[in-house]
């Protein structure tokens, strides 16, 4: 395990494709990425990704691991492809509806009130520290 690690990461053996959008902390703007899952611990999961993603909160289209939201930490070049960091952000049902019905009436456009969408986020964020 590295030491830098909070939880011991194990390797996922998947081709298969995730699909996630990224509201950028920097812009407030939803980005669509795609991505192949690399390893996973309890806190978090890393994946690859062709593109470059700038950190901000994530929202899985599929459930991982029971998780729909994640905030991106960090993202590298690694050989031709970028990887990242995700650390999962445990939502109650309404913070997950709530974001959700956020995402929708947006259409995923630059967002006139982005703490809307942001606010439950950043309330699980609080509270999964204490």
């Amino acid at each position: 395990m590295d030491k830098g690690r909070e939880a011991l990461r194990h390797s996922i053996g998947t081709e298969e494709a995730y699909s996630l959008g990224v509201i950028t902390y920097e812009h407030l703007t939803w980005v669509d990425h795609t991505v192949r899952l690399i390893d996973m611990s309890k806190n978090g999961v890393g994946v690859e990704s062709e593109q470059r993603m700038d950190p901000g909160f994530v929202w899985f289209n599929d459930r991982v691991r029971g998780h729909k939201g994640g905030a991106l930490i960090w993202c590298r070049k690694f050989d031709e492809k970028y990887r990242a960091g995700i650390r999962f952000v445990p939502l109650t049902s309404d913070e997950e509806h709530l974001v959700q019905e956020g995402i929708v009436r947006s259409g995923h456009q630059p967002y006139r009130n982005p703490l809307e969408i942001i606010a439950p986020l950043i309330e699980a964020m609080t509270r999964s520290k204490d």
